[in-house]
């Protein structure tokens, strides 16, 4: 909770520029609000759809991160948790699959529903599945993080991120589904 995303800093706001959030009760239930992703906390259990966020079912979305003003960024952390015994995919929803872009302008370039303008600067592409190498889905962990840093010391200097985020292919049932994702931390040079 001390890094320069968290809401206590004050300065960082979260958007959905692209898609939407599942706002259906049935399994798995409605995500929470965005502001779960910079509260300082993961989520407190295994399957907590009101403390994670995702969007809705099969799609993928863009979430826009604003820290007020630009900063060299020394680290990005992303976390997700998914576990539901009774379903026999039950983690799936852990698997951490998105492309991160940055921008340090203070208006940020448009984006369609399949591309980022000029302007915006690719910093990572991310999938857990194959970073472990899964074959089965037990193989697969529950709770996930993902920590994206620079052997420069700095990712660059940016006010804006953006995490188009994926969803996963269901082994068993071949649907799509959205990661459960309880906090984002990004850590920056003072």
């Amino acid at each position: 909770d001390r890094d320069d995303a968290d809401a206590r800093q004050g300065h960082a706001v979260m958007r959905l520029v692209r898609g939407e959030l599942r706002k259906a009760p049935s399994p798995p239930g409605v995500s929470g609000p965005l502001e779960a992703l910079l509260d300082g906390r993961a989520q407190s259990g295994e399957d907590a759809p009101g403390e994670s966020v995702f969007m809705a079912d099969g799609t993928s979305g863009w979430l826009q991160l604003d820290l007020g003003s630009a900063v060299s960024i020394t680290k990005i952390n992303t976390y997700s948790w998914h576990q539901s015994l009774k379903v026999a995919d039950n983690r799936v929803r852990a698997v951490q699959q998105f492309v991160l872009y940055g921008f340090a302008g203070d208006a940020p370039p448009a984006i369609t529903e399949e591309r980022v303008s000029a302007g915006w600067v690719p910093i990572a592409r991310v999938n857990s599945d194959k970073s472990f190498h899964i074959i089965e889905g037990m193989d697969r962990p529950a709770q996930q993080a993902c920590s994206i840093s620079s052997t420069r010391g700095t990712l660059g200097r940016y006010r804006f991120l953006l995490w188009r985020v994926q969803p996963s292919r269901s082994p068993i049932t071949h649907k799509l589904n959205n990661t459960f994702y309880g906090e984002l931390d990004v850590y920056a040079q003072p």
